[in-house]
């Protein structure tokens, strides 16, 4: 029985629908084997940290209502004064990129759009409960509350990978992206949207601001190539990547004062390259 690739595992984690056959435009000659599919577009399944600067931005970090909502305690029957801290929260999403413009054998320029969701949830305080400046103290409901967001970013993005297509044991490739953000949100108590008490209104939002991002992926085509090149003629599947990303993003607004859900996280997955 042959044994399994890490380069058909990284293509079958996705969907892939044959790309319309495109041709970008190119400075110089092309960087990959003559037996290589065209290459325009790349697809990314995303999922990273979730993590909001919220508080930082009222001023109020370590302390703030994301801090005592979200992370004081996780659910009804934790004893008053249990803190636990925020534990991990994560955010999934799909990334799709066009490489427009070839770099001769150096990389690719493109531009790129993502979407990722994510969530923050806790039992709710109980309103009775919550006449001490401690928020571990407060007496919390069986109801959840929740933090619902969808950070979405447009950007360009340069991809460096010279060394990934000519150096078989060194197969990395970098990358940055810069663009805009936006993030529509939302706060539900229960099963409904939650009102403002302030404003009487839903508790809704959306948030704008920019988006950067630098990361390092790996070809693992370097590892199984003749798999890789049975991909590429049958799916049009040209590389798969594993990659690892920093990224950073400010949703405080742009014109106008908004909500910062953004603020500096990590994001892993797969990258195929059709």
């Amino acid at each position: 029985m042959a044994r399994p690739s890490l380069s058909a595992l990284a293509a079958s984690a996705c969907l892939v629908a044959i790309a319309p056959a495109a041709s970008a435009q190119t400075f110089g000659p092309r960087s990959g084997p003559r037996w290589e599919s065209p290459q325009n577009f790349a697809i990314e399944l995303r999922v990273g940290s979730f993590n909001q600067a919220i508080d930082e931005q009222l001023g109020l970090a370590g302390r703030g209502p994301y801090q005592q909502i979200f992370c004081s305690t996780r659910d009804a029957t934790a004893a008053a004064g249990s803190a636990v801290g925020c534990p991990m929260r994560f955010r999934v999403g799909l990334e799709g990129d066009w490489q427009i413009l070839r770099l001769g054998p150096v990389g690719s320029l493109g531009v790129g759009a993502l979407a990722q969701y994510g969530n923050a949830f806790a039992s709710a305080p109980a309103a009775a409960g919550m006449s001490s400046t401690d928020a571990t103290q407060w007496r919390r409901s069986a109801q959840t509350t929740s933090l619902q967001a969808i950070n979405t970013a447009v950007f360009a993005v340069l991809r460096v990978d010279v060394l990934a297509q000519r150096v078989r044991w060194l197969p990395i490739a970098p990358y940055a992206k810069a663009g805009l953000a936006l993030a529509p949100w939302w706060v539900t108590s229960g099963e409904e949207t939650a009102r403002d008490p302030i404003t009487n209104s839903d508790a809704v939002g959306l948030s704008s601001g920019f988006f950067l991002a630098g990361g390092l992926s790996v070809m693992l085509d370097a590892f199984e190539p003749a798999t890789a090149r049975q991909w590429d003629q049958l799916s049009g599947v040209n590389h798969s990547y594993v990659y690892f990303e920093l990224n950073y993003s400010y949703l405080g607004g742009l014109g106008r004062r908004t909500l910062d859900l953004g603020g500096l996280g990590w994001t892993a997955g797969i990258l195929l390259e059709l």
